[in-house]
């Protein structure tokens, strides 16, 4: 396929940008602000009040596996040069 993607299909956002490169040290530093070291105790919930206490988390992981299936898009993605 030459040329960009039909509107209707999926494709880069921010074609005009160049790719991000980062360091393995920068990715160590962003691991490292990201943990928590103070986790929260045992049968502690700091849910809101729009969780369901009787509907497992397995169904939002569920529900994005469907839905990551019904949208995907098989057109071919342009080759870096």
């Amino acid at each position: 396929m030459d040329g960009p993607a039909p509107a209707m299909c999926f494709g880069t956002m921010f074609s005009q940008l160049s790719p991000f490169h980062y360091s393995d040290q920068a990715a160590a530093d962003l691991a490292a602000a990201m943990q928590n070291p103070t986790p929260d105790p045992a049968g502690s919930d700091r849910g809101t009040s729009d969780d369901s206490a009787t509907l497992p988390a397995e169904y939002t992981y569920l529900g994005q596996f469907i839905d990551h299936n019904l949208d995907f898009d098989q057109t071919p993605q342009p080759t870096a040069d």
